[in-house]
């Protein structure tokens, strides 16, 4: 029965998120928005929103561990894993504002989340300023954005009416709190079951499974030549993670932080964003081609052996 609710919560999430991000997407056509405000806030905060219910309710619950592994394992899923599969699918040529201005705001999200750690727990002041910034980042992004007459590739683009991509929005909404609910049932049981721990249920299973629309949006984004919104999907997803879902569920309840938490996974956490940004040489034209790809999906698969063991 835990199998079965951890499935369906993963199969509800993954069609509530498709839902979520083609109405997203759809709305954002009509507004004329450009490939990288799309791909950085309304489509990565699309594609977060089941992290966004995963980690609140685990936040309501009392369970610390799940709602920050979620964060984190899903941050390092994204970037490593799903990043590095889109990359050894098609060579990605990355936006220059992606290396000058979101890059270093991730880094500087991933840094924030190891300070606000070093006491064991992020405490709700902290997690009001991971929020505030949220609002900061996405008037810098948009101010920044204006500057770029790049429109979105209208043949490329699935435009519905606006009473559909409204109900879409809500039945994709309606999908993720659904799956959101059974996915931690599930979790929680399985774990118990296994007995494994609620820490490796979290930072792998939940924080993989919740990262699965990333993936898809990624893909299918790249395959259809929208590189900024393939990019720029996982790593907006990754700082509203970290400033808006994270800031969120610190707020509801101080989230906890465990020993192996602060010395592993934010570390590693952190490295993979650092790796990423390695990834990006020469910086006059960067390219994630096909091998830092697989050097991404390498460094989640040690990552994954250490969660293990």
């Amino acid at each position: 029965m835990n199998l079965l609710m951890l499935i369906g919560g993963l199969f509800a999430l993954l069609l509530g998120g498709d839902w979520l991000v083609r109405s997203s997407v759809s709305l954002s056509s009509r507004l004329k928005l450009s490939p990288l405000i799309v791909g950085m806030t309304i489509v990565s905060i699309g594609t977060s929103a089941p992290e966004l219910m995963v980690s609140v309710k685990a936040s309501m619950s009392g369970l610390p561990d799940m709602a920050m592994g979620n964060v984190i394992g899903s941050n390092i899923a994204n970037i490593s894993m799903i990043l590095g599969l889109t990359a050894l699918v098609i060579s990605i040529p990355v936006n220059k504002e992606t290396v000058n201005f979101t890059w270093p705001v991730m880094l500087l999200a991933s840094l924030m989340v190891f300070a606000f750690s070093l006491n064991s727990s992020i405490e709700r002041w902290e997690g009001i300023i991971l929020l505030s910034a949220l609002p900061l980042f996405i008037y810098l992004l948009w101010r920044r954005a204006k500057k770029s007459n790049a429109p979105i590739d209208a043949e490329n683009t699935k435009s519905y009416n606006l009473v559909f991509s409204l109900v879409l929005l809500g039945l994709g909404v309606t999908g993720l709190v659904y799956g959101a609910n059974f996915m931690i049932r599930g979790a929680i049981g399985l774990a118990e079951a296994l007995g494994v721990s609620e820490r490796v249920i979290s930072l792998t299973i939940v924080a993989f499974g919740t990262s699965v629309p990333e993936l898809a949006t990624s893909l299918v984004a790249a395959f259809r030549k929208q590189m900024d919104i393939s990019v720029g999907n996982l790593i907006g997803s990754n700082i509203f993670n970290i400033f808006g879902i994270l800031g969120i569920a610190s707020i509801i309840n101080p989230v906890g932080v465990s020993p192996q938490m602060l010395h592993i996974d934010i570390p590693v956490a952190i490295g993979i964003v650092l790796l990423l940004g390695l990834c990006f040489i020469p910086l006059k034209r960067p390219v994630l081609s096909r091998w830092k790809g697989l050097i991404l999906i390498v460094f989640y698969l040690a990552y994954f052996y250490i969660v293990f063991n």
